[in-house]
């Protein structure tokens, strides 16, 4: 039984590393901590890519090889037919293996072909994101918004969000924000735009969206209470945070 358990958690441990030592976004920062962490190391690294909706999810060993034989498909269709959807298909394999370089121009290639075509933006716009390139993202986000609104139901609008955000343009995303509240009601809406009225001083506001929030999020049903357990956990964080008296 003890050998089992152990033959298991050194399996994990092996899946995890070789995870973060493909992926080039976390291989300099995550592959040391969970080679020399071992097993509590790679569940932490685990947890942490399974919690992250834009970061692309942790690929099994036998999806891993079925995904290799794609790819292999994949670049003789772009490299003979080549056309937008090729480039698509490759983009998309690209990704899910982490690979955002390679990613990033199957998708450049696919708009070159078709500069409309929402997955393709779609597809940049995520790869863009990923790799902190947020004005880049914008651009493929506002075109993709302009032609499909409602792309993905809603996930392109709350990555919108994400990349205003980060660019630091306050006031269009503090109107998006309310927009995508209204239209998709996404939690991490509610964060971004609290953490702009925090930043503006207004408080009151701030603990209203997050009270509000918190209510929502423990009326829910369990299955989305639990997929939003992160956020919760954030959002009391949060409010513990601005009814210190330094915020008064």
């Amino acid at each position: 039984m003890l050998a089992t358990l152990v033959f298991i958690i050194t399996g994990f441990w092996i899946w995890m590393l070789i995870d973060c030592s493909q992926d080039k976004r976390t291989r300099s920062s995550w592959f040391w901590i969970v080679l020399l962490c071992y097993f509590p190391g790679a569940l932490v690294y685990f947890v942490d890519r399974q919690n992250k909706p834009q970061t692309r999810k942790i690929v099994s060993p036998l999806r891993h090889i079925q995904l290799k034989q794609e790819l292999y498909r994949a670049r003789i269709a772009a490299r003979h037919i080549g056309k937008a959807y090729q480039f698509l298909i490759l983009g998309n394999i690209l990704l899910e293996l982490g690979d955002l370089d390679r990613a990033a121009l199957s998708y450049q290639r696919a708009l070159s072909k078709e500069p409309k075509n929402p997955y393709a933006l779609w597809g940049a716009a995520s790869v863009a994101f990923d790799r902190k390139r947020f004005a880049v993202a914008a651009r493929h986000l506002e075109l993709l918004l302009k032609i499909d609104p409602k792309h993905l139901q809603g996930d392109a609008s709350i990555l919108y969000a994400k990349v205003l955000f980060n660019l630091g343009k306050w006031s269009i995303a503090r109107s998006h924000l309310k927009e995508d509240i209204h239209d998709w009601g996404h939690p991490e809406s509610t964060i971004l735009l609290a953490r702009i009225e925090i930043q503006d001083r207004n408080t009151g506001i701030a603990k209203k969206l997050l009270e509000d929030l918190l209510s929502k999020l423990k009326d829910s049903p369990t299955y989305h209470a639990r997929r939003h357990q992160q956020v919760s956990k954030e959002a009391a964080s949060m409010l513990r945070s601005i009814s210190l008296p330094s915020f008064r």
